[in-house]
């Protein structure tokens, strides 16, 4: 009797340990994601191609483990916490490496590095990585199946794993973002050591290495952090590193002045005397009243310059990043932003313009480049529409892009005639200034702007123009009749207008990038422009064709369209990531609540998939069905939460329709797990499968099908993808359907 009280007390505890290793696979993959695609961007100066190869490769790497657990299973079953231990050591590496690719590759700091290497440093280093953890999934289901003998165990597998990493979204979002990355690290480690001491309830030498090491990364973790950043940024003088919510930003010391990176990104230097004289002198320059302007980023020179003008009775200056502004304050000695004309204000710009009731004689955006999707959101013709309401009728709006002094290139002419046109459809009158940087200048009535050199010469002293930059010499060459045609034919009359739901000219602005590097990567990107939805369509009818006839067993066809329904789901979750930005703003506070939706989700699926009693055929291939129809659903509700006025609501609303489809996602694997093969590595396999559609579907969705087609022919290419899905796999199946319907019937 005492021995089977005994195997019954060791069994549950076995059982917690396990629970407690699941839960941890889910908490360390979302933490180390995120930690690690957040360091890969700073390095990289990276864009959503950027962090679709990284999820390409990580979702790749995890994918492959799963895949071929199977040779590895037998090994390593019993050992699930050295996998953890190994996997950490690899993270601190990988991220150290990470931070010193560029001492390695020779380059400066800011310098930007080309595809080619981050291609190769992800598939290298980032998918090896992740195997680690994909044969640690499959491992953990073997245990699970066939050593604690567990009914469901592929749901509850994946349901307390997916619990794991929806915590791990949160925490690291809303708490390890903000701190010492090294500082995170420690804390993994204890986590670890606690998962050491479970399973065999005593002190051994893995506790005490895992202790130790998480002791000296929280004791020294200012030290690793401040050293190792001194690699990425080379020779220069780091004079502070925060983390905050909205990235990284690094100050440097340069010379005599400081220079501010965000992400890797450069934003700007206290020793560059010209792009704010010009910011405060060309809006001046083309009004005989200016009194109230507003500018959505730039810099405390910018600020104090306008502040100095006597015109100018009011400035309203709005930045995403509180931080930004707190180190401003800190390195630029003459700080204006307490000035009696100066009004501050933090957070997304859209949203302060959609709901302020103030009109302005000016709006000056000073952001940098459309480099990505989350700043293309300025550049796009809703936005310039929002502009438009908020200026008076002889307003003028003002920004800048990168550009060429005397050449423009076909791919430059295409890109700055995007914009071109996209603020040509909007304001009547427009002007764009030659130069190493292109000034447009936009007003909504006609015959305003003006190019004339007297007229120009008359309102700098009116105006009282103080710019020792903003002179004569200036005006007399920038202005230039000639050199002003000569950029207007050179810009690309038929380049695409930039919106909210295809931003075009941040693809654009990836193939100006592209041509930096070399060769093959600019006719990669300048070839793939001229792709359209059908081209997409008819291939993706060719692909299910060949597949319908050569896909004869029913495991081919669930896992058929478990890559369908992967693939999917990464679309949607980026369709929503999009959309949240376009309707409230940056996301970097709310991510988290984004990323546990869909984990949420996919655990209570997997949950609820214990208490269903229907045939799995028929639960299977309801899904799939659905999935076809969840595309359409989803941009109904998108529509919805537009016209929703309330913030909360539409958080909410938000939250839902991400939560709605992953549920799905979350009943669908383990009944494919079930349908697949009932042995001890159909979780790996199908998980595979699930993962490596999705890391195509993250490369393939970001780097291309949003900037090209836009979100609304995404959705309609998912929708045919389900449909081609759900035909064959009903067809692969339908026998047992068939007979299904006889029973009940």
């Amino acid at each position: 009797m005492l021995d089977i009280l005994t195997s019954n007390v060791e069994r549950r505890t076995s059982n917690h340990t396990m629970f407690y290793q699941i839960f941890l696979l889910g908490f360390y993959t979302a933490v180390t994601q995120i930690l690690l695609l957040r360091e890969v961007l700073s390095t990289f100066s990276g864009n959503e191609l950027s962090a679709g190869i990284v999820l390409f490769s990580w979702l790749l790497g995890s994918g492959m483990g799963n895949f071929f657990s199977k040779k590895y299973i037998d090994r390593y079953n019993s050992g699930v916490n050295r996998l953890f231990f190994i996997n950490l050591i690899f993270f601190i590496f990988l991220f150290l490496l990470n931070r010193r690719v560029k001492l390695i590759l020779h380059m400066t700091s800011g310098e930007i590095i080309g595809f080619g290497p981050l291609f190769l440093f992800s598939s290298l280093f980032i998918s090896s990585f992740c195997v680690i953890w994909g044969i640690s999934f499959g491992s953990l289901y073997d245990q699970l199946r066939s050593k604690l003998n567990i009914s469901f165990s592929e749901s509850k597998l994946y349901y307390i794993e997916a619990s794991g990493a929806a915590l791990g979204s949160l925490v690291t979002t809303f708490f390890f973002v903000a701190i010492s990355p090294f500082l995170t690290m420690g804390f993994l480690f204890i986590l670890l050591s606690i998962s050491f001491f479970l399973e065999i309830r005593k002190v051994t030498i893995p506790f005490v290495l895992s202790f130790l090491f998480a002791l000296l990364l929280i004791f020294f973790q200012n030290h690793l952090n401040v050293e190792s950043e001194k690699w990425r940024v080379g020779d220069f003088n780091i004079k502070a590193i925060v983390e905050s919510y909205y990235g990284k930003i690094v100050v440097i010391q340069t010379g005599k002045g400081y220079s501010f990176f965000n992400n890797g990104v450069f934003l700007f230097s206290t020793d560059d005397d010209i792009a704010p004289q010009l910011e405060s002198s060309l809006p001046l320059s083309q009004s005989d009243g200016m009194k109230r302007v507003l500018l959505i980023g730039g810099t405390s020179k910018t600020i104090a310059m306008m502040a100095e003008n006597p015109m100018l009775e009011k400035i309203f200056f709005i930045d995403f990043d509180p931080a930004l502004i707190k180190l401003q304050k800190v390195f630029i000695k003459t700080n204006y932003f307490k000035h009696p004309k100066v009004m501050v204000f933090t957070g997304d710009a859209r949203y302060f313009m959609q709901r302020t009731r103030l009109k302005f004689d000016a709006v000056i955006l000073s952001l940098p480049d459309p480099v990505n999707l989350q700043i293309n959101r300025f550049y796009t013709k809703e936005f310039f529409q929002m502009v438009k309401q908020k200026l008076n009728r002889e307003g003028l709006f003002m920004f800048r892009i990168t550009s060429s002094e005397n050449f423009i290139s076909p791919v430059q002419g295409m890109y700055t005639g995007s914009l071109f046109n996209t603020v040509k459809k909007i304001f009547k009158d427009v002007m764009v200034l030659p130069g190493d940087d292109n000034y447009f200048l936009a007003c909504p009535a006609d015959n305003v702007l003006s190019a004339d050199p007297a007229t120009l010469e008359r309102r700098v002293l009116s105006n009282d123009i103080t710019s020792e930059y903003f002179k004569k010499y200036y005006i007399i060459f920038n202005f230039d009749p000639f050199r002003i045609n000569n950029l207007k034919n050179s810009l690309n009359r038929k380049a695409k207008i930039n919106t909210d739901l295809v931003p075009i000219s941040y693809y654009y602005n990836i193939t100006l990038w592209s041509t930096r590097f070399n060769q093959i990567t600019k006719n990669i990107f300048s070839r793939l422009y001229h792709i359209k939805k059908a081209h997409v369509i008819g291939c993706l009818l060719v692909i299910f064709l060949v597949l319908f006839f050569f896909i004869k067993r029913k495991e081919d066809a669930v896992l058929l369209s478990i890559g369908s329904i992967g693939f999917t789901e990464i679309s949607l979750e980026i369709f929503a990531i999009l959309t949240y930005q376009i309707v409230r703003g940056f996301l970097y506070h709310n991510v988290g609540l984004v990323i546990f939706s869909f984990m949420a989700g996919l655990a209570i699926g997997s949950f609820l998939y214990q208490r269903m009693k229907s045939e799995r055929e028929s639960i299977f291939t309801r899904i799939q069905l659905g999935f076809v129809f969840i595309p359409f659903l989803i941009y109904l509700w998108y529509r919805l939460i537009q016209a929703v006025p309330v913030e909360f609501i539409q958080d909410v609303m938000f939250l839902i329709a991400v939560l709605a489809f992953s549920i799905l996602s979350g009943i669908q694997f383990p009944v494919a797990v079930k349908l697949y093969s009932d042995n001890r590595y159909s979780a790996g396999r199908v998980n595979g499968v699930d993962l490596v559609a999705s890391s195509l579907g993250a490369i393939i969705v970001a780097t291309f099908i949003v900037p090209l087609l836009g979100l609304v022919d995404l959705l309609i290419i998912l929708t045919f993808i389900n449909l081609f899905t759900f035909i064959i796999l009903h067809v692969k199946l339908n026998p047992y359907l068939l007979s299904w319907r006889k029973r009940r019937w």
